[in-house]
């Protein structure tokens, strides 16, 4: 990669200014590409959880808390600026996720809430209430109609979004549901804690009816993630103390077909390449690691060198030419744009 000349640019909190420094990486999320103008946003109040990026690339979500209050803001991707600051959640906001058409956000809080926002107007159409706890995480349909909610209550509950009325609450977890994820055909996974191990269901949404999928796991699923093809699916799981694993299942057998462990690293979040070829898992101290999909092969990682904390969120664009994580802890978010190699 071609070192680029550093940025600064600065966002604006109150009466304070926060500086955006660039951050330098080495490696790229996709073969074939590289890296282009990394940036690195920094001085967030507290630790920085949910992350998406927009279908087209141009908007980066953001969601932490400042002060009791949840704090969601929209950052334009080219610019590295905060074109809007979105508040209703009280506490933190946990998990975010864009429609498929990029014209709704939808936001999970510990407030036991979730939020759905129109991006062009920047205001909330809805607060789905029903959730007992904490509300984890959040995923939109293919068809951009249905919402899932996963909930610390043990349900993971479907919202109309057009209407913000609840159409049905799946239940069956023996514990804290934390992920879910939709598949292209509309059937969904949510995954979470089953005792100090994990638990992964897969559902058929309209019939509201649990499908057969290999059980068992170590260790509590923390992020999911179904492949553009809707062949495969993949759990990020793990606990504090660099213990996890990536578990990888062919949703046409229901059979897992690869368990990865690697000595040190807690996986938190994971995200398919657009061509569904790789799989990109965050986790370990300054590292973003990758698989090769359907075959599970280890590929160089991506090493982030600006920051020395876990990578606890991914995200990636629908084309796959903008790639964001969250380093947690420290309060960071970097983006990177992805170019073709020349």
């Amino acid at each position: 990669m071609t070192p680029t000349v550093p940025l600064t640019l600065r966002r604006a909190v109150g009466a304070a200014a926060l500086a955006v420094a660039v951050a330098l990486l080495a490696g790229s999320p996709v073969p074939g590409q590289q890296a282009k103008v990394p940036r690195q946003l920094k001085g967030f109040p507290d630790a920085v959880h949910g992350i998406a990026v927009s279908p087209d690339g141009k908007l980066v979500a953001v969601g932490s808390s400042k002060g009791g209050k949840a704090d969601i803001a929209l950052y334009d991707f080219k610019t590295a600026k905060e074109v809007a600051t979105l508040k209703g959640h009280d506490g933190t906001v946990l998990a975010l996720a864009f429609s498929p058409d990029g014209t709704l956000l939808a936001s999970a809080g510990d407030d036991k809430t979730v939020r759905l926002w129109d991006v062009a107007t920047k205001k909330e159409t809805h607060a789905l209430a029903g959730h007992t706890d904490v509300a984890r995480a959040v995923a939109f349909a293919p068809d951009g109609k249905t919402l899932a909610s996963a909930s610390l209550d043990k349900t993971v509950r479907l919202w109309d979004v057009a209407t913000g009325k609840e159409k049905a609450s799946l239940a069956g977890h023996a514990d804290r549901v934390l992920a879910v994820a939709f598949t292209p055909a509309g059937k969904l996974l949510s995954g979470g804690a089953k005792g100090k191990g994990g638990e992964v269901k897969y559902w058929d949404v309209a019939a509201a009816k649990e499908l057969p999928l290999a059980k068992g796991g170590e260790f509590p699923v923390q992020g999911l993630a179904v492949s553009p093809d809707g062949k495969l699916a993949a759990a990020a799981c793990g606990v504090e103390g660099g213990r996890g694993e990536v578990r990888v299942w062919d949703l046409g057998t229901g059979r897992e077909i690869h368990t990865i462990r690697v000595p040190g690293n807690e996986y938190r979040s994971m995200v398919f390449s657009a061509d569904g070829g790789q799989l990109i898992v965050g986790g370990k101290e300054q590292v973003v690691s990758m698989w090769s999909m359907p075959d599970a092969k280890a590929m160089p990682p991506l090493l982030i060198t600006l920051t020395r904390d876990v990578i606890s969120a991914v995200g990636l664009s629908a084309d796959g030419k903008v790639f964001a994580c969250v380093t947690g802890a420290e309060k960071s978010v970097i983006l990177v744009r992805l170019e073709p190699l020349k």
